[in-house]
C-alpha cells in the first residue's frame, strides 16, 4: 500500500504545470490583479473600517454602491463564458484578483466571490442554458447601471460542513425538500448564512426529493429572489466580513420550472451515472472555491506584512524574527495557493480551458461567432448527457483525489497561517487605536470566517487525509461511527 499520493513526491508540482499554461494566461492573471488594485484606489481604509462598524441591515447602501461600481465595470459577467454572453475571462485569472482584493478587504472581495461560486455550480452541472439566461440579465443590469448578482444557497440550520462530502451528506439533517409537480418542482425549507442573498437577483440552491436520502435525491436549481414563496429573513450578526451580508432564506412551496433545474436524478439514465456526477459536482465546486479561499487568505497576509513593516521599529531581534515569520507565512501561503490553483484548474471542470488550442480559440474568436458556433451545442438539453459523460470519464480516481485534496490543503493551510500572522502582528504592534491596529483588528476578525466557511478547517484536515493518505486506488473512509 502506498503511504501517500505519489505526486506529492514531486519537488514542485507548480514547476511542472506552470510551463504548460497557455501563452498569455499569466498576463491575464496579472491584469486581474491590477484591476483589483485599481478598484480600491478610491476606497480608503477609513471607508472600509466605517463599513465594518456599520449596521448593514439598516444601511445597505454602504455596500451596494460598491457592488454597483463593480457592476458598472462589467465584473459580474467578465469571467463568464463568451458563448453565453459573458466577457470570456479565464477563471484562473481569479488568482490574481483574489490575491489583491484579499489584501485590501476580504469582505468587499466577497461581493464578487460568492456570485461566481454560485454560477460556477451552474456551470459545473453543464446547464449552460440556465447560465445563458442569468448572464443575459446580468448584462442588461450592467448596461443600465443597475445590479444583478447570484447567491449560493446550500447551508441549512442543521446541515453545514456535512453537506460538502458524499459520505457525510448521507448523515446530514437536511430540511429543504423538492417535490415534483407538473412542469417543475416546489421547493420548501430553509437556508442559512447565504452570502449576499439580501441584494441578489438569483439564488442557486440545493434541495432533495427525499430528505432521508439526500445523496440519492440531490436537486440543484436556479430561482429568482422575487419568486412567490421565497422570503429573505434576518441578516446574520457576524464577527467579521460585515460588508458581505449573510441572510436566512425561507422557501415556502417555491415553484421552479423544469428548465431552471440544473441537476436532478431524473436527468440520468441510471443511478450509477447520477451518483458519480453528484460526487464530481461536489468535489469540483468545493476544490475550486476552497482554493479561492486560500488565495484570499494569502492576500490578507500580504496586507498584514505591509502593515508590520510600516509600523514596527524592527530594532530588536525579537521584532525582526516576528516580521520574518509573517513574511515566511505570506510567501509559503502564496506558493501553496498557486500550487492549489494549478492543480484544481488543470484537472477540474475547467481543464479543457488550460489547453493552448482551446485557450487561444476562446480568447481570439469573436463573441458573436462563439455564440453561433458553441452555444447551440452546449445550451441545448439534448447535449447534456454527453457533456456529463465526458466529465465523468475525464479523470481517474487518483486525479479526483488530487483535486479535492489540494483544494482542502490550500484552504486550511493558508487560512491557518493568516490567523497566525494576524495574531503575531497585533502582538508586535499592539492595539493603540491607530489606523494600522484598527485595520489589523478587522483583518483578524475577517480571517476567522475563512477558517469556517467552505467546510471548517477541521473538516478540511480530514479531507487532506482522505485524499492524500493511504491506497489511492480505493476509497479511504474517515467518517465511520466509533
Amino acid at each position: 500500500m502506498k503511504s501517500f499520493h505519489p505526486e506529492l513526491n514531486q519537488i514542485s508540482i507548480q514547476q511542472s504545470k506552470a510551463g504548460r499554461l497557455p501563452h498569455g494566461l499569466r498576463d491575464e492573471i496579472d491584469e486581474a490583479g491590477k484591476l483589483a488594485v485599481d478598484l480600491f484606489k478610491s476606497i480608503d481604509t477609513e471607508t472600509i473600517l466605517a463599513i465594518d462598524q456599520a449596521d448593514i441591515e439598516t444601511q445597505p447602501e454602504l455596500i451596494l454602491r460598491h457592488a454597483r461600481e463593480f457592476s458598472s465595470r462589467g465584473l459580474y459577467s467578465r469571467w463568464l463564458p463568451a458563448f453565453v454572453g459573458g466577457g470570456g475571462g479565464h477563471p484562473l485569472a481569479f488568482f490574481g484578483l483574489n490575491l489583491e482584493m484579499g489584501s485590501r478587504c476580504l469582505a468587499l472581495s466577497n461581493l464578487l466571490g460568492p456570485h461566481y461560486v454560485a454560477l460556477g455550480l451552474v456551470s459545473a452541472t453543464q446547464s449552460f442554458h440556465v447560465l445563458k439566461k442569468i448572464t443575459a440579465e446580468i448584462n442588461e443590469a450592467q448596461a443600465r447601471g443597475d445590479l444583478c448578482t447570484a447567491a449560493l444557497a446550500v447551508t441549512e440550520p442543521a446541515a453545514g460542513s456535512d453537506m460538502e462530502d458524499v459520505e457525510l451528506i448521507e448523515k446530514a439533517s437536511v430540511c429543504t425538500k423538492a417535490e415534483k409537480v407538473n412542469g417543475g418542482y416546489k421547493i420548501s425549507g430553509q437556508k442559512i448564512f447565504i452570502s449576499n442573498s439580501s441584494f441578489s437577483t438569483w439564488i442557486v440552491g440545493s434541495a432533495f426529493a427525499d430528505i432521508k436520502k439526500p445523496l440519492d435525491s440531490l436537486i440543484i436549481f436556479a430561482v429568482k429572489t422575487k419568486a412567490t414563496g421565497l422570503n429573505i429573513g434576518r441578516t446574520e450578526k457576524k464577527l467579521g466580513q460585515n460588508a458581505s451580508p449573510a441572510s436566512v432564506l425561507f422557501f415556502d412551496n417555491v415553484f421552479v420550472s423544469d428548465e431552471d433545474i440544473c441537476f436532478a436524478p431524473s436527468q440520468f439514465e441510471n443511478k450509477t451515472d447520477y451518483l458519480k456526477s453528484a460526487e464530481l459536482l461536489l468535489n469540483d465546486l468545493l476544490s475550486l472555491s476552497r482554493a479561492g479561499v486560500g488565495c484570499l487568505a494569502a492576500g490578507a497576509q500580504k496586507r498584514i506584512l505591509e502593515l508590520v513593516i510600516s509600523k514596527s521599529k524592527k530594532t530588536s531581534e525579537w521584532e525582526q524574527a516576528v516580521v520574518a515569520k509573517i513574511a515566511r507565512n505570506f510567501v509559503v501561503s502564496k506558493t501553496i495557493a498557486w500550487e492549489g490553483h494549478i492543480e484544481c484548474y488543470s484537472r477540474g471542470p475547467y481543464k479543457d480551458l488550460q489547453k493552448e488550442s482551446v485557450y487561444r480559440f476562446l480568447k481570439f474568436c469573436p463573441a458573436p461567432l462563439q455564440k453561433l458556433l458553441i452555444a447551440p451545442l452546449l445550451t441545448k438539453s439534448t447535449y447534456l448527457p454527453a457533456l456529463r459523460k465526458k466529465r465523468r470519464e475525464s479523470l481517474s480516481l487518483s486525479e479526483e483525489k488530487l483535486i479535492f485534496g489540494w483544494g482542502s490543503l490550500t484552504k486550511e493551510f493558508c487560512s491557518e497561517r493568516a490567523m497566525e500572522s494576524a495574531r503575531l502582528a497585533l502582538e508586535l504592534i499592539g492595539y493603540d487605536g491607530s489606523l494600522e491596529s484598527r485595520e489589523l483588528d478587522k483583518i483578524l476578525r475577517d480571517l476567522k470566517l475563512l477558517e469556517i466557511y467552505e467546510g471548517t478547517n477541521e473538516l478540511n484536515l480530514l479531507m487532506i487525509y482522505k485524499n492524500f493518505i493511504g491506497d489511492n486506488n480505493s476509497a479511504v473512509s474517515i467518517f465511520k461511527d466509533e
